[in-house]
């Protein structure tokens, strides 16, 4: 029997209570029709974290894990939902390959310790969980005009509001601050709205890595470096490139004899990078390509725009410890009514 055949309609009146933060989840629910507002209580009271408009979905964890409910949902008008019971869940989901369904259980257990470690009275919140949220988001997003990756604002802070179950308020603060840093910024757009994007999204990842790291370390941001010690050994060979050559040109030419020369110095300083490491590295990244029909014997070619690029990403990384520290501090003293700048 289909599935669309098991599902039932709920119907429920402005101002019921669907189901309350602790209940056991006998159910999930997608809106068809009206709003729904996802509630937790906070040192402080009830806190709205969410608001769910039609086709959006809501009490799929504690159908998934059989945990109990981790807030409370609230018809704010009139709803239609289409209620799927955890019996028909569970039977449906015997279907597909174990793997998947271990993925399935992986990924709320997650999602529920990233909801735990990210309460706003929790003494050891950390920024990890929400920059990841907003990472994968970013991931999963539309590009803009311009092709850079982007969310739109409001959906953007009430989904991470929603999952990591903090409130809108501070999801808000942290795109803000996020919206101030050369990592992120926002827009205008007349259709959507107000747009959130990250101008490269790798950098971004590697921030969401090294907040990560610093959860894992049990070290403050600045204990951890942001930039490993090679990734900073290939970056003062790109600056002493650029040093040399300029900026004017989009390409330089680089003897096989000097260039070896050149990166032996810096392999003597590193202990994990040999000089054919290094040529192997730079290659890899895209810095450099040999020039196999030289005249004059082996060379290279070196491309300067990425190699500027790579000293501005480096530079951003300097700010990983900073921003980290800054992000924690909003998750975990941010008063709920301060206002966001945005």
């Amino acid at each position: 029997m289909a599935i669309s055949q098991q599902r039932t309609e709920a119907h429920f009146k402005a101002d019921t209570t669907i189901f309350r933060e602790g209940d056991a989840g006998e159910a999930m629910f997608i809106i068809k029709e009206g709003s729904v507002k996802i509630i937790r209580d906070d040192d402080e009271g009830p806190v709205i974290i969410a608001k769910l408009h039609a086709g959006e979905v809501f009490g799929e964890m504690a159908v998934v894990d059989g945990g109990p409910r981790s807030a409370t949902a609230v018809a704010v008008t009139d709803v239609v939902c289409i209620q799927i019971s955890k019996a028909i869940f569970q039977s449906k989901i015997k279907e597909i390959p174990r793997w998947m369904q271990s993925l399935y259980a992986l990924l709320v257990d997650r999602l529920r310790a990233a909801t735990r470690s990210s309460r706003p009275h929790t003494s050891n919140v950390r920024s990890h969980p929400t920059i990841e949220f907003i990472y994968m988001l970013l991931e999963r997003g539309e590009p803009d005009e311009k092709g850079r990756p982007s969310i739109i604002w409001d959906d953007a802070i009430q989904r991470i509001a929603y999952t990591l179950d903090i409130p809108q308020k501070r999801a808000e603060l942290v795109l803000n601050v996020l919206s101030l840093t050369k990592l992120a910024a926002y827009e205008i757009d007349l259709e959507a709205g107000k747009r959130f994007y990250a101008p490269s999204l790798p950098v971004f990842g590697r921030f969401a890595e090294y907040c990560k790291e610093v959860v894992q370390s049990g070290k403050s941001g600045d204990g951890v470096p942001a930039t490993s010690k090679e990734r900073a050994t290939i970056c003062n060979v790109v600056v002493g490139f650029i040093d040399k050559f300029g900026t004017e040109n989009d390409q330089a030419e680089f003897d096989g004899a000097s260039m070896r020369a050149v990166l032996n110095k810096y392999s003597r300083k590193s202990t994990t990078l040999s000089t054919d490491s290094l040529i192997g590295r730079l290659t890899e990244a895209g810095l450099i390509s040999r020039n196999k029909a030289s005249e004059t014997g082996e060379s290279y070619f070196i491309f300067i725009p990425e190699c500027m690029t790579m000293k501005k990403e480096v530079a951003l990384e300097d700010e990983f410890p900073a921003l980290e520290a800054k992000i924690s501090r909003i998750s975990v003293h941010a008063p709920l009514g301060t206002k966001g700048k945005g």
